[in-house]
């Protein structure tokens, strides 16, 4: 006997089997891991710890302006933030970014525990998801604008 309750996997995580409770386990820690960040960072930025891109006094002129407008004051294509991560609201959107990424990791965790166990179907399912995810971030897939 594995000493393990009847109905829980090994990673203990009650009436999942074993891909499910890895994917569930990290993605609580990855997720948890970028909210604190976001906390962080918005802490910093409220507090003027970090000098802001945009100041908290002109954020409602921005806000009235469109998208367009704004980025074209602010001169922002893409992923070009990323190189401004020591401005308070360039953290805030790293957070951001990190959060909807968070299931990138349980999902590369999920295909080691598929293809252990032979299910290359769900192997290469979870890896297809991670393929689109990773398109649409690169700007591969647009939709709208």
């Amino acid at each position: 006997m594995s000493g393990r309750t009847v109905g829980t996997s090994a990673a203990g995580v009650a009436g999942t089997d074993e891909p499910q409770a890895v994917y569930a386990r990290l993605l609580w820690w990855s997720s948890s891991a970028s909210l604190a960040l976001l906390i962080l960072a918005f802490a910093l930025y409220v507090c003027g710890a970090l000098p802001p891109l945009v100041a908290l006094e002109e954020l409602p002129r921005a806000w009235r302006q469109s998208a367009a407008q704004f980025g074209a004051q602010a001169a922002q294509a893409d992923w070009a933030w990323l190189r401004q991560l020591e401005r308070g609201d360039a953290l805030n959107l790293f957070g951001i970014a990190l959060l909807s990424i968070c299931s990138l990791v349980p999902l590369l965790g999920a295909i080691v525990q598929y293809a252990r166990r032979g299910e290359r179907l769900y192997a290469g399912l979870a890896a297809l998801q991670i393929g689109v995810l990773l398109a649409a971030a690169s700007g591969l897939i647009r939709i709208g604008h």
